[in-house]
């Protein structure tokens, strides 16, 4: 399965496969704040994709492991890319080398809530208990259309 940029469409082939109709990050929040530090802590904050993918243990930047790596952290708003230029952003920043201790925890919950299912199921739930994982799934596949290979991670 491809991972789509948000501005990406998926192409006309694409269309028998299932796919979400939201992004949802291949990777956690916790090893999507491995990739910012990295950056961070091995470029100075800023590096080129063909930097990353070694430090991220990848031989190529064309990795099919690498891009759904590289795409979490940008999906959770923890690197920003332009022009060829991987960099770490203040979300990211905020939870790496905090200044206050609660910067970590304020940055962790938006990196969460930057992710569109992340987001929509907290708004929908806000207040409340959550549904039972048979419940969650089920919300997943029916509203959100997520795939069935997809629920069991």
């Amino acid at each position: 399965m491809k991972i789509l940029h948000p501005a990406e469409k998926p192409a006309a082939s694409d269309a028998k496969k299932a796919r979400s109709n939201i992004v949802i990050p291949y990777n956690d929040l916790e090893q999507s704040i491995k990739v910012a530090q990295l950056v961070n802590d091995n470029g100075g904050g800023r590096c080129t994709p063909e930097q990353l993918a070694p430090w991220l243990g990848y031989s190529s930047t064309k990795s099919g492991t690498y891009m759904m790596r590289f795409y979490s952290a940008k999906y959770f708003g923890l690197i920003a890319a332009e022009k060829g230029v991987i960099s770490a952003t203040d979300r990211a920043l905020s939870i790496i080398a905090p200044i206050l201790p609660e910067d970590a925890d304020r940055a962790k919950v938006e990196a969460f809530l930057n992710v569109p299912l992340f987001a929509s199921v907290y708004e929908r739930f806000k207040g409340q208990a959550l549904l039972p994982e048979v419940g969650l799934k089920n919300l997943f596949k029916g509203t959100f259309h997520v795939p069935e290979e997809r629920l069991a991670q």
